[in-house]
């Protein structure tokens, strides 16, 4: 008798475990490489600052929602002015603009004052602490923004129009109307325009603390401020690549779309059908066209700047059509 002969022949049964089971074994691997890849990585270098990514979508869900389940998105509140009902101030940004520059600068804190380099090309950062004076720099290190934003609101509101029954009351720089009590609205407005149409300014109103003018989007600003944390504490520029596309791959305010991508449907939007960023080269070109000159511009109280080449082909666009 040969040995094949001799060989029991295997159970099939036998056969389907071993199989199984070796399946089970690579699955269980795959799952932990990717978890492992879009994990949140050591952040080691900074002191203050994480990375602070957007609320993720629940299980059946496209997009993110908010308490009153309402879709998030990240480009309809991009308005000039934000007035607040809650305690009747204006805001000459939405609030979430002053958050990320608040985040930006706690950033810049934390560079300088771990003498931080993505390259070592890179100058030190210094950030202008007699601009920045009333924000309360310590404060502006250890606080998260609503805790340090409640004392230092004032900074970016502008003057409200008041009403004042106390003659003590009066501010120096303010006219003084009287209003019959038995007035008509309509006609008091209509008043009011009248007496003050050539006493007060038609240029746009400022506050102690104001943005520059720039039109960069609050998605841009967001994921900038993601990739600058990540790069200082030396996370690998691959790593970086899947997190940002798994963490911003719902919103389609962040995917960007190239000229022969115009096509491109809601749904692939909203999906991870496009990325956020295509390979590891647009993230240094990020960082070191964008992300990087806008955070030496916070140093010295500029925000959000824009890059100045970007600016100068913007130019010459309009003038071409």
């Amino acid at each position: 008798m040969t040995d094949r002969e001799k060989r029991k022949p295997r159970n099939n049964r036998n056969v389907f475990e071993e199989n199984r089971q070796k399946q089970v074994r690579i699955n269980r691997q795959e799952r932990f490489e990717e978890n492992f890849s879009t994990s949140l990585p050591s952040i080691h270098k900074t002191t203050f600052n994480q990375p602070i990514f957007p609320k993720q979508p629940e299980k059946n869900q496209r997009t993110s929602l908010t308490s009153s389940k309402r879709n998030i998105t990240y480009s309809d509140f991009d308005r000039e002015l934000h007035y607040s009902s809650r305690d009747n101030t204006t805001l000459t940004k939405n609030i979430r603009f002053v958050r990320m520059w608040f985040q930006y600068l706690k950033l810049a804190l934390d560079v300088e004052e771990n003498k931080l380099k993505i390259r070592e090309s890179d100058e030190y950062l210094t950030v202008d602490r007699e601009f920045y004076e009333k924000w309360n720099i310590d404060e502006v290190k250890t606080k998260s923004f609503d805790s340090w934003f409640k004392t230092h609101k004032h900074l970016f509101t502008l003057k409200p129009v008041e009403l004042i029954e106390k003659k003590s009351e009066i501010p120096n720089d303010s006219y003084i109307i009287t209003v019959p009590k038995n007035s008509n609205i309509v006609s008091v407005r209509r008043e009011i325009d009248r007496l003050l149409s050539d006493k007060l300014s038609n240029e746009e109103e400022t506050t102690e603390y104001t943005f520059a003018d720039s039109k960069v989007p609050y998605i841009t600003l967001h994921i900038e401020y993601n990739l600058l944390v990540l790069a200082y504490n030396d996370v690998p520029r691959e790593r970086i690549l899947t997190l940002i596309n798994d963490r911003y791959k719902h919103i389609a305010e962040a995917k960007t779309k190239k000229p022969n991508q115009k096509s491109i449907s809601d749904e692939d939007l909203t999906t991870s059908k496009v990325d956020v960023l295509s390979h590891t080269n647009s993230i240094s070109r990020r960082l070191n066209q964008d992300a990087k000159p806008r955070l030496l511009k916070v140093c010295s109280g500029v925000f959000p700047s824009q890059n100045e080449k970007k600016k100068e082909l913007q130019k010459k666009y309009k003038k071409k059509n």
